[in-house]
């Protein structure tokens, strides 16, 4: 599955999300965008931020921090829901 982290996530968890394509807002050429912008780009839609209506799930992560060691935990719940995600899907992945 591809992969698109935000910016506020740091680079080395893509080492971590096995057998996936995955790239960072800035290596996707996204660099600097609000959310709603980098939604509609991923997507190519005009503009709406209906996430039901786009052809790409949203995985949010819950955590401390952002830091890579904060998110670690978290990596088999963001597996698991790579797995289930369909399109319009917003899983929250939280670290508890």
């Amino acid at each position: 599955m591809r992969v698109i982290l935000d910016e506020c996530l740091p680079r080395g968890l893509a080492n971590h999300l096995i057998d996936h394509q995955v790239l960072t807002v800035p290596q996707a050429g996204f660099a600097g965008l609000t959310n709603g912008e980098l939604l509609r780009r991923i997507e190519g839609l005009p503009a709406q931020n209906v996430i039901a209506s786009y052809s790409f799930g949203v995985i949010i992560l819950r955590s401390q921090s952002n830091r890579l060691a904060s998110l670690i935990p978290l990596v088999s719940g963001v597996l698991k829901a790579l797995a289930a995600i369909r399109p319009g899907d917003v899983i929250v992945v939280v670290n508890e």
